[in-house]
């Protein structure tokens, strides 16, 4: 199992101001939003 930036942005997303790194995609900051929304 991998563990890079886009597993750690939807983890932690209720709680980031901002993540970067070269292994996001358009999905993962979706995903991280739309679990930011779902957890706020």
């Amino acid at each position: 199992m991998a563990c890079g930036v886009g597993f750690l942005a939807c983890a932690f997303a209720p709680n980031a101001r901002w993540v970067y790194g070269i292994d996001l995609s358009r999905r993962m900051v979706h995903e991280a939003l739309a679990l930011a929304q779902t957890r706020s």
